[in-house]
């Protein structure tokens, strides 16, 4: 049952829900309803995270450390398979010395053009 959390069914393992699509991850496959709006937004943070870590010298790990997340977290964030929190990117964002609206700003210029 996809809305059943207690059990760990790996149909439904790394799921990720948005307000404008549902995805379902299932390590390398993607059950996609909708559109592929959160995908797309997903490996776009993902793509610039990884881009801005890379330029600012860090391995996952040291951005982890210093970001008080688990190296996995960040991994998931830059292969698009979880989005962060609000928190999570302001947190990410000091750590790589840089405004949030800033990282943001490069999500939305690589990102799809979300339709209303």
């Amino acid at each position: 049952m996809p809305g059943d959390r207690s059990r760990k069914s790996p149909e439904f393992f790394g799921e990720t829900r948005c307000c404008l699509k549902q995805t379902y991850v299932c390590g390398r496959y993607k059950r996609n309803f909708d559109t592929f709006v959160c995908v797309e937004l997903g490996q776009a943070f993902g793509s610039v995270l990884k881009a801005k870590r890379q330029a600012a010298g860090l391995t996952q790990e040291e951005l982890a450390f210093q970001a008080n997340l688990h190296t996995t977290s960040v991994s998931f964030f830059e292969r698009g398979l979880r989005q962060p929190t609000l928190h999570t990117v302001f947190v990410l964002s000091k750590v790589l010395r840089m405004r949030a609206s800033d990282l943001v700003g490069e999500v939305e210029d690589r990102g799809p053009e979300i339709q209303i």
